[in-house]
């Protein structure tokens, strides 16, 4: 009789763990759409990402070569690649509507930046995510489906956001220039501005923010001034996006007051280069002129000479 119900229990347990094992696979594929679907119509472009593997031990869900592309009309065919990424969190609240995730590690993702006119591509993607409009049917990796009206979906609770050395590179003129690594982010109890529940589309919005204010405070003398110049602009309007900074803007007035000043400073001075370079041509017109004058009247003189010696009644 004994043996019959440990028989039982047994069975009861490997279907429990079975049956776990079933959700929490589920799970890291429609976190991968989530992922993937999230990204996109947050930003606008399409987000891809090679694989979700999700840890039932550890509580650790893993981010494999995540991928976001650029916004049309620049020239590269990503802003954001990462190789890996990790997310430790709270496995049973990915069961609610609710998820914890304790921390969010990002390594050495690789940012390209771009700036068309007076915009970068970091900022036009951030700019087109604030609609919340999908990207483009072309671009859409998975087929979307629309959720009943007041329907929000699982919202977020992020402790903590680490974005280890951060590489920065900038295409300047046609070509890539080489990568400059920035001191690595940490943010803690992320939020949005407004104070509003975080969905995953807050999520890769405001990694976005955290890595163009960190280029505004640490870029300088390694990125361009012009470049720094207008991100500091672009930075300052992230509030008015919904987007809230911690812990990367403290000196940003300060960074982007130096950085468009050098800017206004070398632009006065290829300036002055360029009126002293006008005025060094104009000098030498000037003396080449008087040369050819004085070359002139000596040839002249000494045509009156020859004509003297030929006409008759001419000495």
């Amino acid at each position: 009789m004994k043996r019959k119900v440990w028989m039982i229990v047994i069975a009861l347990v490997v279907v429990v763990l079975v049956a776990v094992a079933g959700v929490f696979l589920f799970s890291g594929r429609l976190l991968k759409t989530g992922i993937e679907v999230g990204g996109t119509q947050a930003l606008g472009v399409k987000t891809s990402v090679q694989k979700v593997h999700l840890s039932l031990l550890g509580g650790e869900l893993g981010l494999d070569r995540l991928a976001i592309g650029n916004p049309e009309g620049f020239e590269s065919d990503h802003l954001f690649a990462l190789g890996h990424g990790g997310v430790k969190v709270d496995l049973v609240s990915l069961l609610s509507s609710q998820a914890v995730i304790h921390e969010i590690e990002l390594v050495a993702p690789d940012i390209l930046i771009e700036q068309k006119g007076l915009q970068t591509n970091l900022f036009t993607v951030l700019k087109s995510g604030k609609s919340k409009e999908p990207a483009a049917k072309a671009q859409e990796p998975a087929k979307q489906e629309k959720k009943p009206a007041g329907e929000k979906g699982k919202t977020f609770r992020i402790e903590k956001l680490r974005i280890a050395d951060p590489k920065i590179s900038v295409r300047l003129l046609g070509k890539v220039q080489p990568a400059v690594t920035l001191p690595t982010i940490e943010l803690t109890n992320i939020s949005n501005a407004d104070g509003s529940p975080m969905v995953i589309d807050d999520i890769f919005r405001q990694v976005l923010a955290a890595i163009a204010a960190s280029c505004v405070k640490n870029g300088q003398g390694l990125l361009p001034d012009e470049l720094l110049g207008t991100m500091a602009g672009e930075v300052a309007a992230l509030k008015d996006l919904g987007l809230k900074v911690l812990d990367v803007g403290g000196e940003l007035a300060e960074k982007a007051g130096k950085a468009v000043g050098q800017a206004a400073k070398s632009a006065v001075e290829e300036a002055g280069k360029v009126g002293e370079a006008a005025k060094d041509a104009a000098k030498s017109i000037t003396d080449e002129a008087g040369k050819v004058g004085e070359a002139a009247k000596s040839t002249v003189e000494k045509g009156k000479d020859a004509l003297k010696g030929l006409l008759p009644g001419r000495k």
